[in-house]
């Protein structure tokens, strides 16, 4: 059994006495198998009083990859002499080992019944579109949706894919509109899918009206949604014109993941996000071209009393990117960070040493130019790989940016 290195990382730290006492364990393992199980407590980390860490965001982290690693494990059904050798390799005392894999062992068919689709279903890849006023109606959505191959709008076929669309847009980057068509469309009070299959599978409260009055028996057109306020089904009628994003999905062949664990996977994601934001407070600001260079990015971020963001350390670059994974950004080439050059000599905006980076090899070396010039570059992260770059002042760049408020501990 195997886990990407940031995930061991993480769940090193569960093994540590000095970050989870003794005494505070079983309860932690406990709370961490639950999570995965029952939606309704994935984020029961957050309301366990008795922990006494001085160190919270590393309480946080172990809980993420003990998570990621209940996951896996419960995927790849992998047998207790396995994940005992897992945890021998991250450090784990034989107590400690005892204890996860009594609970492993005890929860394991509930956790296979939760991945049941792994490989035998096709999963859905989703992708979350948030509102704008150009796509008004279902049939933009759907018709935005088929303009690149192989998508349309979401399909919902189970109980899982349904928990796993909801957790993914509890991460999503929500800055308008009222919640997102998926591919539910009803006429006469008869519900097919966008590809006009039957609706077998719907997860419409017993009594739920739209915000614009629809009902399930109308004998009008109704469409399907995913109100954003607390992630339920729904109805809206063609008219009024509905304040909507749309949920996109297509099919992937060949997987080893199912939708709801590529979900859970991006939850454990945003855990790891949460150790950051003890220290910091993001924005992200998506390309527009009215901010068209470094310094004006800048200018933006400090009207809201913020700056460019500042990336200290290994820690903190990869949960900002992990941030940058969830974003809904459709728009320009990457974003905008904190980083200036004159002539290969990195600082922060605030004028401090580049100490802490993360450019690939191949750009961590300066070739000046002519001498006598002053070459100015300004770091990025690319939207494409979600890697830093840099690039120059001409031609104007189409680069959103990161903003950064520092909070006191």
């Amino acid at each position: 059994m195997e886990l990407p290195q940031s995930m061991q990382d993480a769940l090193t730290l569960a093994g540590e006495s000095i970050h989870i006492p003794d005494a505070q364990f079983p309860s932690f393992v406990e709370v961490a198998f639950r999570g995965v199980i029952n939606s309704n407590e994935r984020n029961a980390i957050e309301n366990l009083k008795e922990f006494t860490s001085k160190d919270p965001a590393a309480v946080k982290e172990a809980y993420a990859g003990l998570v990621a690693m209940v996951i896996e494990a419960a995927k790849q059904d992998t047998d207790i002499e396995s994940l005992s050798s897992l945890l021998e390799d991250c450090k784990f005392p034989p107590e400690r080992i005892k204890e996860v894999s009594e609970t492993y062992q005890k929860n394991k068919p509930a956790l296979q019944i939760l991945l049941g689709s792994v490989g035998r279903t096709p999963a859905h890849i989703y992708r979350i579109v948030e509102y704008n006023s150009r796509v008004t109606s279902w049939k933009d959505a759907r018709d935005a949706c088929r303009r690149t191959r192989g998508w349309d709008l979401a399909k919902i076929e189970n109980r899982q894919e349904n928990e796993a669309l909801k957790y993914l847009l509890a991460t999503e980057c929500n800055n308008g509109g009222d919640g997102w068509f998926i591919g539910g469309r009803s006429e006469n009070g008869v519900w097919k899918w966008a590809d006009n299959s039957d609706m077998l599978f719907d997860d419409f409260p017993p009594v739920r009206s739209s915000i614009n009055g629809a009902r399930p028996t109308s004998t009008v057109i109704n469409y399907a949604v995913i109100f954003k306020g607390d992630y339920q089904w729904g109805y809206v009628a063609p008219r009024p014109t509905p304040r909507m994003g749309y949920t996109k999905a297509k099919w992937v062949e060949k997987t080893s993941k199912m939708t709801g664990l590529n979900v859970i996977l991006g939850f454990v994601t945003f855990i790891l996000i949460d150790t950051a934001s003890a220290k910091s407070k993001y924005r992200i600001v998506d390309y527009s071209p009215r901010v068209s260079s470094w310094e004006q990015a800048r200018a933006q971020c400090r009207r809201l009393g913020m700056d460019l963001v500042k990336i200290e350390n290994f820690r903190e670059d990869r949960a900002l990117k992990s941030l940058l994974a969830t974003e809904c950004s459709s728009t320009g080439d990457g974003w905008f960070i904190g980083g200036r050059s004159e002539n290969g000599v990195w600082k922060w905006a605030d004028n401090s040493r580049m100490i802490f980076q993360n450019f690939p090899p191949m750009l961590r070396s300066y070739r000046p130019g002519v001498p006598s010039s002053v070459v100015v570059n300004y770091a990025v992260i690319f939207k494409e790989d979600n890697q830093w770059g840099y690039i120059a002042p001409r031609p104007p760049p189409r680069m959103g940016y990161i903003c950064e408020d520092k909070i006191a501990c």
